[in-house]
């Protein structure tokens, strides 16, 4: 019988150590997940201000055709900016946070799918989000590029893949991306887009501004 409590103790004290343990990699992991969110943010934001920066500095030289140009560019920049920022908190407020910010519920997916992806086929968020950015793309080309096609090397950022298969659900843009995600998950696919709206902008503004002072 002593023998049969003190396996008892052993296994209940070992169960907590593995709960505990999960628990802390849980933790850890979602802390990576933030830091990485946050440096990309804080990277998309440092090519926001650098854009600024050399577009005030060559503003001086440049015709009144191509700052209105890179106004606009800009302007759509921040509008598609303010939409995404939008759907990140849709995401938190799915998940819930605390008094400190941090997501509550790290394991909803199931609410984060309908809301993205959509409880009926392409009726989620994330259908809107994908025409959205791809139209941002679009109207980058066209001022950029001033109607060059022939020079487009902005490519569409949110792309559905060809496949052989009727029914490969993986080729669909938003389903790749936001299938099984939980709200971190989901929210890194907003950072990166982010990040590569930035980019895209500083290739836009530096296009305008050659084409200008050739």
């Amino acid at each position: 019988m002593k023998n049969f409590v003190f396996f008892l103790i052993i296994f209940c004290s070992c169960e907590s150590f593995s709960q505990k343990n999960d628990k802390k990699k849980s933790k850890d992991c979602y802390d990576a997940s933030i830091q990485t969110i946050s440096d990309v943010l804080m990277s998309a934001k440092n090519i926001e201000d650098r854009n600024l920066k050399v577009y005030e500095n060559y503003k001086g030289k440049l015709s009144a055709k191509a700052k209105d140009s890179i106004d606009k560019i800009i302007n759509l920049s921040n509008s598609i900016n303010e939409y995404i920022k939008s759907v990140e908190e849709k995401l938190a407020d799915i998940a819930g946070v605390d008094d400190n910010g941090k997501i509550i519920n790290m394991c909803e997916v199931e609410k984060i799918e309908n809301y993205i992806i959509g409880i009926e086929k392409n009726t989620g968020e994330g259908y809107i989000l994908q025409k959205k950015v791809n139209h941002y793309v679009v109207q980058l080309r066209d001022i950029s590029e001033n109607g060059n096609k022939s020079n487009v090397k902005l490519e569409l950022l949110c792309l559905d893949y060809m496949s052989i298969f009727k029914d490969d659900l993986k080729k669909d843009y938003v389903y790749r991306q936001f299938k099984g995600a939980n709200a971190v998950q989901a929210m890194s696919v907003l950072a990166n887009l982010r990040l590569q709206i930035a980019s895209y902008e500083s290739y836009a503004i530096q296009q305008m501004i050659i084409e200008t002072l050739k």
